[in-house]
């Protein structure tokens, strides 16, 4: 099966990007969960933002933003 060059392009934007934005975070699933429990459990906030020694930053900028 032969794809367009046009995907191609598309696939490599999408996986080179998403590595930039969450090389030093969560992965997405994670992240979305963190930005729940940080809305829901603001007292929590500090210690869910370095969960599994990583930094969470959606989930940091939900909780202060």
């Amino acid at each position: 099966m032969k794809l367009p060059i046009s995907l191609y392009w598309l696939l490599f934007f999408l996986l080179g990007t998403s590595q930039l934005a969450w090389s030093n975070s969560l992965p997405l699933i994670e992240l979305w969960q963190a930005q729940g429990f940080c809305l829901e459990n603001p007292e929590y906030e500090q210690d869910y933002i370095q969960f599994k020694g990583k930094n969470v930053y959606g989930a940091y900028w939900q909780c202060n933003n």
